[in-house]
This record gives structure tokens, C-alpha cells and sequence, in this order.
């Protein structure tokens, strides 16, 4: 059974991130949660469309290990409209409680098995570069990147890397955008990889997680991890 107690501003921030990957398509039902886990002390929460996944690990008190699944956007609605230091999650057989010191709240959970399963592999390590530089990099041509999804390679990013140097660049069919800049990777294949623009605007955005990035390809999976 799932019990955590964690301080309300840093669910707050986890489920804010998390959601920007939370699908809108009704029919998949699953893809409308939040997977909250507990694994090593702490508590995952994850969210993903299927294009797009996000895994959020943040400090909490876990009184019981395990995982359980809740809509995201009647947990984040709720999340969001707390004041109060600290909160406790139980869940008991298909119901989590949300419990503070003036708040006792009841969510309806979802079977955490039917939740895809996020970056089980992390793949080859690509590259690792300061966040500072590559958000400064991306930032400059982004913006050329098609906005129409039904055209994946205008919609993405190109990156490819070459010992310390990466070459990105973005095109929308009109206009075309390239920025090349010397990072402190440690490592770079040469490969060429086509990202989804809307992930790399999501690793622009963070704005925790340390000052490092490390990039991770997997063929097998056909995916790429931040």
C-alpha cells in the first residue's frame, strides 16, 4: 500500500512540470494520470502522451512503498489550491486520500500496471553539456521549427553532435535556423537525431535538476532521454 508524507510546495512543483505531458486523448483513459511511485526514499511522479514523457523525483517521507495512479488534472487543480506546509497520501484498495491538518480529500485510482512504462532503458550516452549553454544554443533557433505536428521532420530539432561540437538546427520549410557552438561533452557520435520541438522546449523549461544535462539515445526504443 502507497503512504507518503511530502511538503506541499514540492508536489506542487512536480505536478506542475509533469503535467505539461499529460495527454488530452480521451480514448486512452490511462494517459490522463499521474503515476506516483515510491522507489530508493523518495517519490516519482510521471505523466506522458505517449510523444512526450515526464519522470519528476522529488523528496518525501515514505511510509509505505508503492504506486498508485490518479487523474491528473483533479489532482493538480486540488495541488495547486493548498496552503498548508505538509500533506500525507494513503491509499486504501481504489481510493487515494489526501490528508492535512484542515483538508481530507478522496481521489478514485486507476490500475498503476495499465501506466507505460517510462525509461526503463536509458540507452547510449550521447553527450553531456552544461544547461546553460545548451539552452542558450536551442533558445536561437527553436522558433523555426514547423508548428504543424503532422510534419514530424519540420516539427522537430535537429542535433548532432561531433566530439565537443553540436550542430542544431530547426526549419519550418520557410525559414531555417542553425547554431553550432563547442560544449564540454564528453563524449559525441556523429549521429544524427530528429527531436520533437516541443521536447526540446520542455528541457529549456526546467528550471531544477541541476546544471548539467546528459543526453541518452536508445534504437531500440526509438527514444531519446534528457
Amino acid at each position: 500500500m502507497f503512504k507518503v508524507t511530502v511538503l506541499t510546495q514540492n508536489l506542487k512543483t512536480a505536478v506542475s512540470l509533469a503535467s505539461h505531458a499529460v495527454s488530452n486523448r480521451s480514448q486512452l483513459p490511462i494517459l490522463l494520470n499521474f503515476l506516483l511511485e515510491t522507489k530508493g526514499g523518495e517519490l516519482y511522479i510521471s505523466a506522458t502522451d505517449l510523444e512526450i514523457g515526464i519522470k519528476i523525483k522529488t523528496p518525501a517521507k515514505i511510509e509505505k512503498e508503492g504506486q498508485v495512479c490518479v487523474m491528473a488534472k483533479t489532482f493538480l487543480d486540488l495541488i495547486s489550491n493548498i496552503d498548508q506546509e505538509k500533506i500525507t497520501l494513503t491509499q486504501e484498495e481504489k481510493i487515494l486520500i489526501l490528508e492535512g491538518n484542515k483538508i481530507k480529500t478522496r481521489f478514485p485510482t486507476t490500475p498503476p500496471e495499465d501506466f507505460p512504462a517510462l525509461y526503463k532503458q536509458r540507452g547510449e550516452k550521447q553527450a553531456e553539456f552544461k544547461k546553460e549553454e545548451f539552452d542558450r544554443l536551442v533558445q536561437r533557433i527553436v522558433f523555426s521549427s514547423a508548428q504543424d505536428l503532422g510534419r514530424p521532420a519540420l516539427s522537430g530539432v535537429l542535433i548532432k553532435g561531433e566530439g565537443e561540437k553540436l550542430t542544431i538546427v530547426a526549419t519550418d520549410g520557410y525559414r531555417l535556423s542553425l547554431n553550432q557552438g563547442i560544449l564540454e561533452a564528453k563524449k559525441g557520435s556523429g549521429e544524427s537525431l530528429l527531436v520533437p520541438a516541443r521536447v526540446i522546449r520542455e528541457v529549456v523549461g526546467l528550471k531544477q535538476g541541476g546544471k548539467t544535462i546528459v543526453l541518452y539515445t536508445s534504437k531500440e526504443n526509438n527514444q531519446v532521454l534528457f
